[in-house]
Parts: structure tokens; C-alpha cells; sequence
């Protein structure tokens, strides 16, 4: 980074939140979207309401549901798949990503959040 920087190339950046700041960012910024990048079994486990779900690996593109301009906060369980998926996003026009550190979604269960669960189909 170092021969880069001298180099005067470009640098990005992602901001990094601490998840115990999570929910009062999401409280003072309507515009935040928050997406789970975990995988599918671990949602079916709980996510935290209102977020949005595709697994990191699975980040080719922005989802769908994602505003590229709205800021987008990413989490998963700890925080290692996060750091990759935000810069996917970043990558792929994503103008304002935040890596969520400091936990994932099982710290905000224990935080002492409310964590949603799916809705199961009626048998």
C-alpha cells in the first residue's frame, strides 16, 4: 500500500461501525439499509428485523433490493464475512458500504436485541 500510496493510485475506503453503534445509527439514518451476509441457515436462525439477506458469496452484483445510494451496512456473524462482502459491494457501485465489526447478529441477540425469525409455511 505503501508504493501505491507514493504512487498517488486511488484508495478506497469503507467505514467500519461497531455493532453495539449498529442500532443507534439505524435510528438517526432512515436511508441506512442493513444487509445479512451470512449463510441461509444461520438467517433461518434469527436476523435482525428489516434487513435484507444474500449470502456474501453470492455477491456478483448489488441485490436488487439494495439503493446504491442509500448507505448499506454489512454484517454476518463476526464480522470476517462482512469485510469481503463490503467490498464486493464497494466494487460493485455501492457509494457508501460500512463494514459492521465487533459481532455479528448472534452479539446482537446477546446485546439484547430483537432478532426476527422467518415465517414458517403453513403446513
Amino acid at each position: 500500500m505503501t508504493q501505491w500510496r507514493s504512487e498517488q493510485r486511488p484508495v478506497a475506503h469503507i467505514e467500519r461501525l461497531e455493532l453495539a453503534a449498529l442500532p443507534d445509527r439505524a435510528r438517526s439514518d432512515s436511508a441506512l439499509q442493513i444487509l445479512d451476509v451470512r449463510e441461509q441457515h444461520e438467517r433461518d436462525a434469527g436476523f435482525i428485523p428489516g434487513s435484507r439477506f444474500t449470502p456474501w458469496h453470492d455477491l456478483d452484483r448489488l441485490p436488487s433490493d439494495l439503493h446504491p445510494e442509500r448507505p448499506i451496512a454489512v454484517v454476518c456473524a463476526s464480522g470476517q464475512r462482512a469485510a469481503v462482502a463490503a467490498s464486493l459491494l464497494q466494487r460493485e457501485g455501492a457509494q457508501h458500504v460500512i463494514h459492521v465489526v465487533g459481532g455479528g447478529v448472534p452479539t446482537w441477540r446477546k446485546l439484547g436485541h430483537s432478532v426476527a425469525e422467518p415465517q414458517k409455511a403453513a403446513a
